[in-house]
């Protein structure tokens, strides 16, 4: 083989190399805290094959603080997280947006046996996960039912399970499917669903300055799971799937329905519902400033 030959071999194979690290590299990589009901329809839509695997790749974590640090550092593109750290990665200059509510209604108070109504509550040691939407929630309901309390901090749901089990604390403030699978000992004193009807808990969060390819992958995900979410509550087969992804019984599985809302789009009542929520976060001493409606959300997708 000449001279010339041999380099224009190389040339080619130089060539496919970059041309397979670029495609490799416009997988769109998606976070996901487990164990929560937050991304069922997505969690079905991966089960069911419906994501194409060269396209799309999961990644789990253990709470909203692992999530948000790997979206940060952009080890991941997309992730479903409690809006407050898309909020706090956004007020600290982090290029990560909503483009989209996603999970609804799934967070409650449960307690143990001698709490029997709300101001048994009144001194009592309650766990929650710090600065996240329910450590905000609770102390709006604390404040609205002239309840004073400790709070306890964890990191993981699991944590707080463990610590409601061996009587660290009185009560935690959790979601589904944690509350249906704490166990008959345990019951839920208040949902906050009955306090804010259909308000956003988990978003849709995204980095900013993704591919041409990668926005395209965003676009056809939020196709994939929209489709999912509106079929929620009609589609035996969905129920059926939660019931056996999480380990539920029929009666529980029930109630997580009755508690989960998956909703698309950017509301105004959401939004406000959001940025009312960031000025107790920001009293609370969780960020410094609230950014600004624009920096946070886009529409783009929808």
């Amino acid at each position: 083989m000449r001279g010339k030959e041999k380099y224009l071999l190389l040339l080619l194979v130089l060539l496919i190399t970059i041309l397979s690290c670029s495609k490799g590299s416009d997988k769109l990589r998606i976070g996901l805290i487990k164990p929560s009901i937050d991304h069922l329809p997505l969690s079905y839509a991966l089960d069911n094959h419906l994501l194409n695997p060269k396209l799309f790749e999961v990644i789990y974590f253990t709470s909203g603080w692992e999530t948000q640090e790997a979206i940060i550092s952009k080890k991941i593109d997309l992730a479903i997280i409690p809006f407050t750290y898309i909020w706090t990665a956004r007020s600290k200059g982090y290029p990560i947006q909503c483009i989209s509510f996603f999970e609804r209604e799934t967070d409650g108070i449960v307690v143990n046996k001698d709490i029997k109504q709300i101001s048994d509550l009144n001194n009592k040691k309650i766990g929650v996960l710090k600065a996240s939407t329910i450590d905000v929630f609770l102390k709006d309901f604390c404040r609205k039912n002239q309840v004073t309390y400790t709070p306890v901090y964890f990191r993981t749901p699991s944590e707080m399970v463990a610590a409601l089990k061996s009587n660290e604390v009185s009560a935690i403030v959790s979601y589904v499917p944690v509350i249906q699978k704490i166990g008959d000992d345990y019951s839920t004193l208040h949902w906050f669903s009955e306090d804010y009807p259909q308000h956003p808990c988990c978003d849709i969060a995204l980095v900013e300055g993704l591919s041409l390819q990668k926005k395209k992958n965003v676009r056809k995900l939020i196709s994939i799971i929209d489709n999912i979410s509106r079929r929620w509550n009609i589609s035996p087969e969905i129920r059926t799937y939660a019931q056996e992804k999480y380990q539920l019984s029929e009666k529980q599985v029930n109630e997580a329905f009755e508690h989960s809302k998956f909703i698309f789009g950017l509301d105004n009542e959401g939004i406000n519902f959001e940025m009312e929520t960031m000025k107790t976060f920001k009293e609370m001493g969780y960020i410094e400033q609230i950014p600004s409606k624009e920096k946070i959300f886009n529409k783009d997708f929808l």
